[in-house]
């Protein structure tokens, strides 16, 4: 593995391991569990959704995309546009 694509890659991990170190940080302000429980609903904490959408979502996101193909062929439809949302499909089918 060449040393851009292991950057690449330390990337990747290192920006899904600040978004889960930014939301364990925004639970551990409270050791109760009915305050947890508030500070994982983004209506009563947004801050929570925040850290979702801002830094989790666009690093899984990112793992995701790494390497996928811009299109598939489909044996119905023909080429169609490959979406990350393919990858957690395929991955959950038995």
């Amino acid at each position: 593995m060449t040393c851009h694509i292991r950057l690449f890659l330390a990337g990747l991990v290192k920006a899904v391991n600040t978004a889960v170190d930014l939301i364990v940080a925004h639970f551990g302000t409270s050791r109760d569990p009915g305050v947890k429980a508030k500070l994982g609903n983004s209506s009563v904490s947004p801050n929570v959704g925040h850290l979702v959408l801002k830094y989790l979502c666009p690093a899984v996101r990112a793992v995701l995309e790494d390497g996928l193909k811009a299109f598939v062929l489909d044996v119905i439809i023909g080429q169609r546009k490959n979406m990350p949302w393919s990858v957690v499909e395929a991955s959950t089918q038995l």
